[in-house]
Order: C-alpha cells, then sequence, then structure tokens
C-alpha cells in the first residue's frame, strides 16, 4: 500500500519570481519595480504562511516560511515505525542531480525484497538549494527530484518525502535524518550518485538472520553496522596503506570482514549506535572543539589552527581535515570506542553497491575512474544459498585497513579518549560521551560517584563450591583479568571437604600453601597477581568494590567472611537493558573494559561466557595446570 507523507517545498511562483528577479538584473529594470514585484509578490502569499499548520497533506507552503519542519519530519518518521518490532527505514540523500536520484529510486523499487515480509518504509532527503548564488539548474533539477519522489510508486511500505526549508548541506542532512531512532531499528541510507545491486536487501537480510543482528541486545557491541561496499583503499591513512582488504583476507575464506571506517556508501545503521552517535557528534562538531567557519575549500593541515581542536586528531589520518563530512565524527567516534563495521568480500571491488563518484560537495569532474568505485556482484557471486562463516571468526581491521585483535583496536581507542580526558574539564566533559560506556554508568547508584581513573584496578573471582570447581573458577578469572587489563586477586581457598590434613576449623587458606608459589608464577606468566588474605579483603572500602552475580543470603558464604553483606551488587539480568548478556570475551570487554572502580567482584559467570571461555588454548592452559597441582597435592596428603 502506498501511503504518501510531503514535507513543505517550494512554490513554483516562489522560484519563478526568482528566476524573473535574475532576468530583471540582466535587463537592468529599475530597483524600484522589482521592489514593488517583490512586495505584491509577498502580500498574496501571506496567507500561506498563516496557514502552515493547518495544511493538509499534499500542500506546498512557501519555502521561505516553514516553521516545525524538523518536528512535523520527527513525528511522521515516528508514526511508521510504532510497533515493537525492528523497524528498517530506506534513506535516499537527493540534491540537484535529478537523474541520479531518479535512477537510484528505480533501482531500489524494482530491487528483491521477497525474503522480508513487513513494510519498508522509504524517505527521501531534498536538500534546498543555496539561497545566494544557487543556480537556476539546481532549483531546477531540486523541484524535479521532490516532484518525482512525490509521485513514484513505492509498493513496499509507507513514503515520506523529507524536503528542506533552507540548505543543509549533506553533513546536515544525514545528521537530522534519524534524530530518535529506537535500539532495534535499522537505517539503510544512500547517497544520490550510488547505485546498488538488485539483491542488496536479500544478501542484507541473511547476514542480520544468520548473525542473529535483529535485536540490539543480541549484536556485538562493537558493531556499528553493516556495509553494502567494501573498502577498496586505505582512504584515511596517511601516508596510506598500499594494499586494499581483499588482498589481505582471502575472500574464499572470508566472504566477510569487520573494518574500523564506518561506511557512507550503502550504510546500514543500528538505532542503539546511532543514538549515542548523535548525541557524541552534537558535542564534539561545536566550539571549542570545533568550527564550521572554514569554507571548506583549504585543505591544508596548517589551516585548520584555530578552527578544529588538534588534541582531537586521530593520529596519522587525513579525516583531520574533512571539515564538510558527517563521516569524519562518524570515524572520530568509531575510533574512539574501538568500533568496526561489516563488510563484504567478494573479490576485487565486488559489492552490494557503489559510488558513481558524480561531481558534488565531496567530488570535483574526474576524468579518470575513482579507484574507491566499485563493481556490483552478480546474484551467482554472492552465494545467498551458502551459510555464512561464524562471526567470531570473521577477521578484524582498524580504520588504517591493517588487521588487529578488536580488543587491542578497543584498548588502543580507550587510551586515546583517556588522553584527552585528562586535557580540561571541558575535554573530559566530551571524553564520557566518546568513550564506551562502562556498565556502571548506566546503573545509577552510590557506586559510581566512588569511582576513580585510578591504574591499580583488580579482579577478584569468588572461590565457591569445591575445590575442583574453585580452580575452574580461577581459571575464568584469570581470562577476564587478562581481557581488561586487571590484577588478577588469588584469593584464600574454601577447603571445607577437601582431603587435606590441615587444622581443624580451617575454612580458608591461602592458594600459595596448597600449590608452591613459582609454579602459580608460571601459570599466570601473563598477569599481575596479588596475594589477598581474609584480613586482607575485609580492609577494603565496600563502596570501593562493585559485585555482580552475587546472591548474598547464606551466613556461611565469603562475603559474611570478609564482611562484605552490604557492598551493592548487580545480578545477571538480562531482560534489564543496563546489563548486557555476556558471550565472549568481547562481550566482556564492552561491559566492563572501560570502568575505573578499584575493585570489580564477579561471584558467578553467565553459562554462555563459560563455554565460550573454555574453548581458548589459554584457558585449557590454565585450567590444566592448576588442577594438576591440586591432584599433586592432594595426592601427598590425602
Amino acid at each position: 500500500m502506498n501511503k504518501d507523507i510531503e514535507l513543505p517545498m517550494a512554490t513554483r511562483r516562489f522560484r519563478g519570481l526568482r528566476y524573473q528577479c535574475s532576468r530583471y538584473r540582466v535587463l537592468k529594470i529599475p530597483v524600484l519595480y522589482v521592489f514593488i514585484t517583490v512586495a505584491t509578490f509577498l502580500f498574496f502569499n501571506f496567507g500561506l504562511s498563516i496557514s502552515f499548520h493547518n495544511r493538509s497533506v499534499g500542500e506546498s507552503p512557501q519555502f521561505s516560511d516553514c516553521p516545525g519542519t524538523d518536528s512535523f519530519y520527527t513525528d511522521q518518521l515516528s508514526n511508521v515505525c510504532r510497533d515493537s518490532d525492528p523497524c528498517i527505514t530506506v534513506h535516499v540523500f537527493g540534491y540537484r542531480r535529478f537523474n541520479a536520484t531518479q535512477q537510484l529510486l528505480n533501482m531500489l523499487s524494482k530491487a528483491n525484497y521477497s525474503t522480508y515480509s513487513r513494510d519498508i518504509p522509504l524517505i527521501i532527503h531534498v536538500d534546498r538549494p543555496i539561497q545566494k548564488g544557487g543556480s537556476e539548474k539546481a532549483w531546477h533539477d531540486t523541484e524535479l527530484i521532490a516532484d518525482y519522489g512525490k509521485g513514484m510508486s513505492w509498493p513496499h511500505g509507507p513514503k515520506i518525502l523529507d524536503v528542506k526549508c533552507h540548505h543543509h548541506g549533506l553533513k546536515h542532512s544525514w545528521l537530522s535524518a534519524w534524530p530518535d531512532p529506537r535500539s532495534n531499528d535499522i537505517m539503510i541510507a544512500f547517497e544520490d550518485d550510488m547505485v546498488l545491486s538488485p539483491e542488496y536487501f536479500v544478501w542484507l537480510v541473511k547476514v542480520l538472520d544468520e548473525y542473529n543482528l535483529w535485536q540490539a541486545s543480541n549484536r556485538d557491541p562493537f558493531l556499528l553496522g553493516v556495509s553494502l561496499a567494501p573498502v577498496l583503499i586505505d582512504e584515511v591513512g596517511n601516508p596510506p596503506h598500499d594494499r586494499s582488504p581483499h588482498e589481505v583476507i582471502s575472500p574464499e575464506r572470508h566472504p566477510l570482514y569487520l573494518h574500523g571506517l564506518p561506511s557512507s556508501w550503502g550504510a546500514v545503521y543500528f538505532g542503539n549506535q546511532w543514538k549515542e552517535f548523535l548525541r557524541f557528534v552534537d558535542v564534539r562538531a561545536r566550539s571549542p572543539f570545533f568550527s564550521d567557519s572554514d569554507d571548506g575549500k583549504n585543505k591544508k593541515w596548517k589551516s585548520l589552527d584555530g578552527q578544529d581542536d588538534p588534541n582531537l586528531w586521530l593520529p596519522q589520518s587525513k579525516t583531520n581535515i574533512w571539515r564538510n563530512s558527517w563521516k569524519r565524527f562518524m570515524i572520530d567516534f568509531a575510533y574512539g570506542r574501538g568500533y568496526y563495521m561489516l563488510h563484504p568480500n567478494m573479490g576485487p571491488s565486488l559489492g552490494l553497491a557503489t559510488s558513481t563518484f558524480l561531481a558534488g560537495e565531496h567530488f570535483g569532474n574526474a576524468a579518470s575512474r575513482n579507484p574507491r568505485q566499485g563493481t556490483l556482484a552478480k546474484r551467482i557471486q554472492l552465494c545467498l544459498e551458502e551459510p555464512l562463516p561464524p562471526y567470531i571468526d570473521l577477521p578484524v581491521m582498524d580504520i588504517y585497513s591493517r588487521t588487529i585483535d578488536s580488543i587491542a583496536m578497543a584498548k588502543r581507542g580507550d587510551e586515546f579518549v583517556r588522553r584527552i580526558s585528562a586535557l580540561s574539564p571541558s575535554h573530559s566533559m566530551l571524553a564520557t560521551l566518546w568513550r564506551r560506556p562502562c556498565v556502571l554508568d548506566k546503573i545509577l547508584t552510590p557506586v559510581k560517584s566512588f569511582r576513580t581513573d585510578g591504574q591499580n584496578k583488580m579482579l577478584l573471582m569468588v572461590p565457591e563450591g569445591s575445590i575442583e570447581q574453585q580452580m575452574l573458577t580461577l581459571t575464568c578469572g584469570a581470562i577476564v583479568a587478562g581481557v581488561l587489563g586487571r590484577s588478577l586477586i588469588l584469593p584464600p581457598v574454601r577447603v571445607h571437604g577437601m582431603p587435606l590434613q590441615i587444622k581443624k576449623g580451617i575454612r580458608w587458606i591461602s592458594l600459595g600453601s596448597l600449590i608452591d608459589p613459582i609454579d602459580i608464577q608460571a601459570i599466570f606468566s601473563n598477569l599481575d597477581v596479588a596475594y589477598l588474605n581474609m584480613d586482607d579483603l575485609h580492609q577494603w572500602d565496600p563502596l570501593r568494590i562493585t559485585v555482580f552475580g552475587a546472591s548474598i543470603d547464606n551466613e556461611d558464604t565469603f562475603f559474611s567472611s570478609v564482611g562484605w553483606e552490604h557492598v551493592p551488587q548487580f545480578s545477571w539480568n538480562f531482560e534489564c537493558q543496563h546489563v548486557p548478556p555476556l558471550l565472549n570475551e568481547r562481550h566482556v570487554y564492552s561491559a566492563f573494559g572501560t570502568c575505573s572502580d578499584e575493585m570489580l567482584v564477579l561471584a558467578s559467570l553467565p553459562r554462555p561466557l563459560i563455554s565460550d571461555l573454555r574453548k581458548l588454548e589459554s584457558f585449557d592452559y590454565i585450567h590444566r595446570a592448576l588442577m594438576k597441582s591440586v591432584k599433586q597435592l592432594q595426592a601427598t596428603t590425602g
């Protein structure tokens, strides 16, 4: 069903007047005559501006007076995504280039949507030409885009025509296109010089299905979204990396990869991540960190002095001089948080969408094919019938197209933002929005006010159960401590039920008295470890301790033994949006990597996480070594 919603656009009379004024200047018509003509026009059209808020859908109010347009668009957008299911919206950004926009809209309309049964709203954003200095052709083509968008058929769901009342530019058009997304919603965005494969949506649904990306709670917390286009060259590095991803990553082994460079060509963004980005860019793109006063034509590095804070520049990145680009801020955001996007890897230059690099805001008239221009993959090349490789096995590249471990990339971003945070109070405020939030930042408790940025951060796994269970728990703690870069506390061991010859009445003894400290040091050679007895633990300020996974309801527990009955504690409640599911190492680092509490205490771990940790070689080595030492001790004392 085709449901058209049109937002304000210029009337033919308004634009016609502009053309007439131009001709009058050429013919040197007296200024007084022009003034009388304009005054007469405004008088007879004044009623339109008064009746704006009471207009019916389809009316065309005066382009020069459009109060409330942004809120009206936001209301219409929210109306097409009302229910609780994820809502996919397709956004097209059109400006001046009518033929290209018409081609893109036709390709979108004729694409294959057979694997998706819900409505797919189409939003056509039409930017207004610049008020002063704009050519007649620009105004003419912009109205053609609006007229075509209004009249075109979109059989896949509702359609919204968002014609701007003043010039936004490409950067602000992007930033205002999706103002308040819900966490599970998905945006697919195309600029008007894009072309796409008719199977783009089938491929996307396959990716969302097989990697379980429909719900925000199930997604990789570092995943910004999906790109329909591959990264063909290093467009960021200064100097650039000389190899493209498909030359480093075999398409046969890895038909997809994760890349730290966000996409603007056939970009698919997730609502939860986009909302965080909007909060960040609202501060990052303003004074004192950024100024729009530059005209965007001077591309020399030194020209940015005083107009952009160099303390925020990414290392060796050309993006630092992209003044008119919204993507520059998305790259900043992704770098600081260690985020990446999922890209296709089908072979040299093949993808689901590509830019045609028409002359426009970012590109001049090119005499030859741009090296970033890709080739649309045919259906047979998409291998839609073959299963995708496991998500956890996908290779990762940073913004410079260099292979990297995903957690190492996140730690690099954390260090970058931490340095910025220490510069000044205003920088600290920006860093709060830039860094990935610690899980505690989302839970309103007194714990937050006692957190510090000290480097001496520790992790403790609570020893409970049999000695075998305690060694399993300690092994998990070692892996988690290594991921988070924390010192591992080697707690006292609960000896109840152990076949050891110990003094009657003693329930807790030092791990060092059971296992040779030299052996312990060898087992945990890659970690900083600390022996703490019950008295040491009792001395800690409870408000500097954070406990997850505990249930303090038994007097005969570790918590009662160290006097921590009143320590704030949080359960692994995955129904609560504040505590994300912990399924693997990436989830652990996403939740706790930026936490600066002095002692993180894990009384238990979710079963899916334990199952994932047990697959690691390091887990197997540590657990075997601990159990070997315990069995040797049991054999000599039993």
